[in-house]
């Protein structure tokens, strides 16, 4: 009897530990990110921006050892080392996160990286 209390209590404890530990992700992925669906993942890539349309709100990007990815920028893209689009220049180095929404993937973040040279 004993044995098993202990084996009941060790159990509880493991569940609850994992509930604590996940709590914070699960209320995060709730609050999604700036009006976009919680069940839709981000896709990242990172690479060379190969063209930038201002009038479409597009940026197409050119991966290392992949194909060029056209991405579509909209008014909840936020942007880090650069303000807008208008910052960021062909050959540019970018990261890109972004959603899947049809046939069109949506920028949530385009992060400018620092050119790297002498």
């Amino acid at each position: 009897m004993k044995q098993y209390r202990m084996l009941i209590q060790s159990v509880l404890i493991v569940v609850l530990g994992y509930m604590f530990l996940l709590l914070p992700h699960i209320v995060l992925a709730q609050e999604g990110s700036e009006g976009r669906s919680v069940d839709q993942e981000f896709v990242f890539v990172q690479g060379k921006a190969r063209a930038i349309s201002l009038k479409n709100g597009t940026i197409t990007v050119k991966p290392n050892k992949s194909k060029k990815i056209k991405i579509v920028i909209d008014a909840a893209t936020t942007f880090k080392g650069a303000s807008s689009l208008k910052d960021i220049e062909k050959a540019n180095r970018v990261k890109v996160w972004y959603v899947l929404d049809g046939e069109d993937k949506k920028a949530v973040k385009i992060e400018k990286l620092p050119e790297l040279g002498c």
